[in-house]
Parts: structure tokens; C-alpha cells; sequence
């Protein structure tokens, strides 16, 4: 069943939040769903929908939305789980393109990235999902609605809806494109998706050991009581959690001494309900009380059945085996030097370090050397796999190999939400017991990374790809901040939610490139791992066509540890230069009366694009300035080539001058040019140079000159 309803808003929002409700079957009355989500079903409001708010937030660089789901843990593979699409109310058929960008692992879900439909890909167990990822803590709940990584978001309608405490989160980037070529087109929206898992009671209460032996003095005090341990159960609470316990007297297993008996009224056990916090597993305080006096002689052993009932439908139940065994009086109980016990270890620590000793006291003198130090019951597998404890002096030492990497989540004391902690590591109980009374404490084992995990690059880019991996195309008048790729930097060593991390912290991770042409920037200021490779300044194919860029990311550790990868990014062409002559003046000489379609000069303009749109044709401007000149020469289109184009008469014409114009993109007639066409001028001067084709000739037929005598010589006589 999916519900959705929107809220009305009088501004377009751009931060949308979704939440849509999947059960794993469809419920035939509210008594089959589940009691946190039929809570939506039976509220005041006449709108039985309540999934779909929308918020402002003020944000720049890219949009932000946050979508969550709430899930039934053990669906079946391939089942629905819900679209980004739909629930984001995008109109596709006013986009040119769809593209939803996974930026996290999805391993446990199958996700569409064009309708982003998101189906179960692998077994969904909420219990082995808490314990292999940390997305949960075992037997709480988060009592708040989905939180937006980006702003703390509070959504006032669903203040009281209960979500289940483990969940799947994914990072989505909507890579919109609304028109070709134009940066202001392009819209990044960063989607973070939650996936609640709720709980199905399917494990029930237990302890561990299921076998517990109390020594109770002889004629201990009516009515004092001896603390018994609380049942684990690994189901959500407080409804899949323990509600109770009830004790019942059981029979003794062996063949013991006829001294030895059920309870007879002996003993009743106290149960107190001391925590009961929203959507956390009650907290009860056990005691087994003593109603009548004790007298060993008469009886020294009793056999009971600790019964612990969750709330589940149907109910399941677990048992603790628990033998009193009546001994001498000890009427003090042991307790701890030291209350909350902390400490902090690196992940490589050795095996066989000692990380800790528990000191207690016992105020009974008699006792004091008969404390035994233990791992209380309520630890998990991997603690006692991981640790251990010596049982005489209290010390805990490392047995296991322990890795940062897979620690569980660690909870803030302090923090409200636990799918936010502040750190990773465990929590060991600690025993005492001086073989009547139990004291326990619990050790917070804090562990420090130690770095030793380089950093993990993806790249993702809504760019044209050749075949080759890491090879794009971008248009070289691409403007300066047009998106080439979105880099994402997981790194196994900084985990989500904590606040200390690293033993010793270096700075923020960053990436970057040596390719002054790009750069790298963060994708958004509240992502520190999410960048974006953009171009910095104006390409140029006619100087370079392809330019190789090697991203390099570091990450914040110390010592700090990088990853490179390689892209190629090539450059389109476009028709973006002009045609250049070799000359801005041809000259060239002919002789008077050479034939016609005589080899005059040839002129030449080159064209620094490529392909189709660097070819060059040739035409005349200008032919010369007086009439007649425009059949003396001829204009080869292709080649330049300029012959004559009649036979001159140096005495009728001494020169031609015109100018020649180059067009490229073959003069305009390719397409691929796309109607942008570029033109380049030159000036061609042509001396007719004469011959002696024409005898000398005096001016007159005869000259007369008159001189006077007397004159010396060489006097001129005439001028």
C-alpha cells in the first residue's frame, strides 16, 4: 500500500520530502498493520494521507529533496518498494532528459535510472542489516520524522508517527537537461533516499547463557531481593520487545539430594518497570525476592523458570534456566570502583592487549578474594569474539583482530537520534559476583581509525562517452562552468555519523586536477565527499583537442592517503575561425601579350578548424576600378589559381588591382556548419610589364635652330 498526499504551498518548493508507507502484505483490517503505521490511519484529520511535504529551505549551487520510505523488513525479492519519479511529481514530458545518478552503493535494492523505481534486489533482515552496516541500533527506534542531510527539517504533521529505527539511506543526483548547450539549463538535483526497515517480531527473547546459579545465604532478610539479568531480544521496541516476565518453579535436572525442592513459596519475583522511553525496549529492574526464611538444612536447592513475553503477534517467549543454591550468609554485594567506564583504542591494537581492569569491592571481608570477574550475558557475538575477560583480576584484553571499518555504531549518550550517532566501537558488560550477588557494569570501547584505507573515486557524467571507459566529448564553445562530471569519494576509513572518526585528523578531504583548463568543486557545500569537475576556461579545439585530466582526491586522515583516475575529455569542433591569407597583399608581374589563361599568381588562405568547415573557396570581390577589368583575370574557386583572362597591351593597361575574399565551410554550402559561415579579404596587384614591341619615332619631321657667332664650344642650342 502506498499512500501520498501533498501539502498546498504558494511558492514552488525546493526542497521536497516524501514519505510512502510498503507493507509486505496488504492488510485485510487495521488489526493486521502494524501498530506504528495504522497510528497514520486512526489520527483526528479528515485526510486519511499524509505522506508527501513540501519545505523551503534557502540553499544555493543545487537542489534538494529528500524521499523516504518505510518498509517491512523480509520482502520479497523484487517487490516494489517505491519511484522517485512519482513521488517526486517530476514532469518528464517537459524535460528533454531523465537521469537519475545512483552516488552510493545499492546492493541491497535494484534502482531504475530513468523512472528511478527502486525494487528489492537481496533479503532485506533488519536484525543482520543492524550488525553488517550499522544502520540500526538493536531494540530502538528513531521517534522524529526523516532527516534531510542538507538542513535539520522538522515536519510538524507527522510529529507523532513512530519510524522504525533501522534504515537504508542512498544519495541521488536528477541530472536534468531542459535545452541543448546552455549551462542555465542544466539543473542538479541531489535526492537523498531513506529507506526505513520496519520489524517483524521474529526472534524471541533470550539469554545468553540460558542458565544462571544464584548463591543465596541461609536466613537471609524476608523481603531483600537478588538482581537477576534482563532477556535480549533483537526485535524493534518496545512492541517486539520484552513487556514482561513471570517466574514458575521447574524441576531439578539431575538426581539430586531429596534436600532439594521446588520453591514452595520460598521466593517471588519482583519485576519493575524503571525505563520506558519512546521507541526504545522497556527497562525493567529484575529481582528475585526472598518471602520466607532459608534454612539450608532443610532445603539447599531451588529450581525455577525465568519466562520473559514480548509483544509481538503472536507473542514469543524465552526462558532462563535459574538454580538458587542456599550457602552461608554474604549479605553484601560487590560494586564497581569506577561507573561508566570508558576507552579509546586504535583499530590495529595487538591481540593480547590489556585495554582495561574492572575493580570492584565487596564489603564483606570473607568475600573479598572470592570475586570472580565475567562477561555478562547480554554480550553479543562479536564482543566475545573480539574480547575477553580475566576472571581474577578484572582485566579485559583484546582477542580478536578489530577493524574500524566494521564496528558497530556506538550511540551518543547524549543524541536523540540514533541513526545519527557520534561514533563506532562497543560496549562490553562487565560482571562481578562474589558467587550471591551480581553487580555488572558496562566498558564503552571507542575505536580510532588509523587510516589505512585509501580513498575510492567514482565518476559520473552526463556527457556523450566514446566507447573506451573514462573517455568524453564536450563542444569546444562550452562556457566557462559547464558540468563535465560528478565525482563521488567514499572512503571505508570515514564513516557516516561520526564526529571523531580518525585518531588523528589532517583536514577535510578535498580533490583536484592539474589541468588548469578544469577544476574541481565541491558539489554542494554540506556534501564534504561530493565534488564536480567543471571547465575553468575557454576551450579551444584549434589548440587543443583533447585534454587528459587526472583527478586526484585525498582523504582527511593521517597520514593522508590518495586515488587518482584518468579522463579524457575531446573537444567538438566548431566552426569558430576565419579563413587566413598568406598575404594581405599578392604581386605579381605578366609580360604584354601573353596567350590567354596565362598562370598569373596563385593565392592561398588556410582555415585552423577541421573537417567539413575548414574548406576553403575563393571569389572575387572587386575587380579592379575601371570597367572592362572583370574578364581580364579568372578565379580558380578551389585552388586560387588566377590566370588571364585576355591578352594585355601594356600600352592600353599597366595594372589590375582587386581583392580576392576566402570563404570557408566550402563558401557556405555544408550543413554541418550550421548556417555560421567566416570570410577573409586580400588585395592582388598585377604590373603588366612591357616588351619592345614598338620602334622609337621623332616628334616633328624636321628641327631648326639658330646660333649666333662667336659663341664657344658646347654652348647649347636648343631645348
Amino acid at each position: 500500500m502506498l499512500i501520498s498526499h501533498a501539502l498546498p504551498s504558494t511558492h514552488t518548493p525546493t526542497h521536497v520530502h516524501v514519505v510512502c508507507f510498503t507493507f509486505a502484505r496488504r492488510p485485510h483490517s487495521p488489526d493486521d498493520m502494524p501498530s506504528e503505521v495504522f497510528s497514520i490511519f486512526t489520527t483526528s484529520t479528515a485526510t486519511i494521507a499524509i505522506s508527501l511535504l513540501l519545505l523551503h529551505i534557502a540553499a544555493s549551487g543545487a537542489q534538494k529533496a529528500s524521499v523516504a520510505f518505510v518498509i517491512n523488513e523480509e520482502l520479497a525479492i523484487g517487490d516494489r518498494i517505491g519511484s522517485l519519479t512519482e513521488k517526486l511529481a517530476l514532469d518528464i514530458a517537459s524535460r528533454r532528459e531523465v537521469n537519475f545518478v545512483p552516488l552510493t552503493d545499492l546492493r541491497l535494492v535494484n534502482f531504475n535510472r530513468t523512472s528511478g523505481l527502486i525494487t528489492v534486489r537481496q533479503r532485506i533482515d533488519r536484525e543482520g542489516l543492524c550488525k553488517e552496516t550499522g544502520a540500526c541500533c538493536p531494540g530502538h527506534s528513531a521517534i522524529s520524522p526523516p532527516v534531510s542531510t542538507f538542513h535539520d527539517v522538522l515536519l510538524p504533521h507527522l510529529a507523532d508517527v513512530q519510524y522504525p529505527g533501522c534504515a537504508i539511506k542512498m544519495l541521488v543526483m536528477d541530472q536534468r537537461q531542459r535545452a541543448p548547450l546552455s549551462p542555465q539549463s542544466q539543473e542538479h538535483q541531489l535526492i537523498q533516499v531513506i529507506i526505513y526497515v520496519n520489524d517483524l517480531n521474529d526472534n524471541p527473547p533470550a539469554w545468553s547463557p540460558n542458565r544462571l546459579e544464584l548463591e543465596i545465604p541461609e536466613h537471609t532478610v524476608i523481603g531483600r531481593k537478588f538482581q537477576l539479568p534482563e532477556a535480549t531480544d533483537p526485535d524493534q521496541g518496545p512492541e517486539h520487545t520484552v513487556q514482561s516476565y513471570r517466574l514458575i518453579p521447574s524441576e531439578p535436572h539431575d538426581h539430586e539430594s531429596t534436600v532439594r525442592g521446588l520453591g514452595n513459596g520460598a521466593f517471588e519475583l519482583s519485576s519493575e518497570l524503571i525505563e520506558r522511553s519512546p521507541g526504545a525496549p522497556y527497562k525493567f529492574a529484575l529481582g528475585l525476592k526472598v518471602k520466607a526464611d532459608l534454612d539450608r538444612e532443610k532445603q539447599s536447592a531451588y529450581y525455577f523458570l525465568l519466562i520473559a513475553t514480548d509483544g509481538g503477534s503472536p507473542q514469543l517467549t524465552g526462558t532462563l534456566s535459574l538454580i538458587i543454591r542456599i550457602s552461608d550468609i554474604n549479605d553484601q554485594t560487590p560494586y564497581f570502583r569506577q561507573t561508566n567506564p570508558s576507552v579509546e583504542i586504535l583499530e590495529n591494537t595487538a591481540v593480547g592487549t590489556q585495554i582495561y581492569t574492572a575493580v570492584a569491592i565487596d564489603d564483606d571481608p570473607s568475600d573479598a578474594n572470592r570475586l570472580e570477574y565475567r562477561m555478562g550475558s547480554t554480550a553479543s557475538a562479536e564482543v566475545q569474539r573480539l574480547f575477553s575477560i580475566d576472571g581474577r583480576i578484572g582485566s579485559v584484553i583484546v582477542s580478536g583482530d578489530i577493524d574500524y571499518e566494521s564496528a558497530p555504531i556506538l550511540p551518543n549518550r547524549d543524541s536523540k537520534d540514533p541513526l545519527f550517532p557520534s561514533d563506532y566501537g562497543f560496549i562490553i558488560p562487565i560482571e562481578v559476583t562474589d558467587q550471591a550477588h551480581i553487580a555488572e557494569t558496562k566498558l564503552r570501547v571507542h575505536i580510532l581509525n588509523t587510516n589505512d584505507n585509501p580513498p575510492i573515486i567514482s565518476i559520473q557524467s552526463p556527457l556523450q562517452r566514446s566507447i573506451s571507459k573514462g573517455e568524453f566529448y564536450i563542444r569546444e564553445d562550452a562556457p566557462v562552468g559547464t558540468l563535465v562530471a560528478t565525482i563521488t569519494m567514499s572512503d571505508a576509513d570515514e564513516r557516516a555519523g561520526s564526529e571523531r572518526g580518525f585518531s588523528n585528523r589532517a583536514s577535510i578531504p578535498y580533490c583536484s586536477t592539474t589541468n588548469t583548463f578544469f577544476t574541481v568543486q565541491p558539489l554542494h557545500s554540506a556534501m564534504r565527499n561530493l565534488f564536480k569537475l567543471v571547465t575553468s576556461k575557454p576551450l579551444d579545439h584549434e589548440t587543443k583537442s583533447t585534454h587528459g585530466i587526472t583527478i586526484v582526491c585525498h582523504d582527511a586522515g593521517q597520514p593522508v592517503l590518495s586515488t587518482k583516475q584518468y579522463l579524457a575529455v575531446h573537444l567538438e569542433d566548431v566552426n569558430d575561425s576565419p579563413p587566413v591569407f598568406e598575404k594581405a597583399v599578392y604581386y605579381a608581374r605578366i609580360s604584354e601579350g601573353l596567350p590567354v589563361h596565362t598562370p598569373i599568381i596563385k593565392v592561398h588562405a588556410s582555415d585552423a578548424d577541421s573537417g567539413e568547415v575548414a574548406e576553403v573557396r575563393y571569389r572575387f570581390v572587386s575587380r579592379g576600378r575601371q570597367m572592362g577589368y572583370d574578364s581580364m583575370v579568372l578565379l580558380d574557386e578551389k585552388s586560387g589559381q588566377i590566370r588571364s583572362g585576355a591578352v594585355f597591351d601594356r600600352e592600353s593597361i599597366k595594372s589590375i588591382n582587386f581583392t580576392v575574399e576566402a570563404v570557408d565551410c566550402a563558401g557556405g554550402n555544408r550543413t554541418s556548419c550550421g548556417g555560421r559561415v567566416n570570410t577573409a579579404t586580400a588585395e592582388v596587384i598585377i604590373l603588366i610589364e612591357d616588351i619592345n614591341d614598338c620602334p622609337p619615332e621623332f616628334e616633328q619631321q624636321s628641327y631648326e635652330f639658330t646660333i649666333e657667332e662667336g659663341h664657344v664650344s658646347k654652348v647649347p642650342v636648343s631645348s
